[in-house]
């Protein structure tokens, strides 16, 4: 497992969506829009093809906070995010996190979020803030 534990520190993690993915989070969710489950209706609203739904692009994040980055004990507080343009199936992306700010005497961590196509074209840009009383244990608190 990779840690970040100081401001700068980054994690890269490429990944891509399949459009299996994209049929199963809109049967869970049953956010059924053409738009990521029938290529014409995504044609015709402008798209080059079917498109991930956002909530399911932000649980990219998820899974890094939740499994690959101080996973025993991180829990997500709040996501501020904005798309710059589509995540299409099938495609390469990259997710980065940086640590933005380290906030021990709340046992918080701010979290820089990017995402990038593989032509380097920037998809997505936000924040997150982590709870995380492992790496800031509340008794180590008063010593920090």
């Amino acid at each position: 497992m990779d840690t970040v534990s100081a401001v700068g520190d980054s994690f890269t993690y490429p990944f891509t969506i399949t459009q299996e993915q994209i049929v199963s989070f809109a049967r869970i969710t049953g956010d059924t829009n053409p738009i990521h489950l029938d290529p014409a209706a995504a044609s015709a609203a402008e798209f080059d093809g079917c498109i991930a739904h956002g909530v399911l692009i932000l649980g990219v994040f998820s899974k890094i906070f939740g499994t690959l980055l101080h996973a025993d004990g991180q829990i997500v507080l709040g996501i501020d995010a904005r798309f710059f343009s589509p995540v299409r199936p099938e495609f390469p992306y990259t997710a980065v996190v940086t640590v933005a700010e380290m906030l021990p005497e709340k046992s918080q961590m701010v979290y820089r979020l990017e995402m990038f196509a593989e032509d380097g074209k920037q998809v997505l840009r936000g924040s997150c803030r982590l709870l995380n009383r492992k790496l800031y244990p509340p008794e180590n608190l008063a010593q920090a």
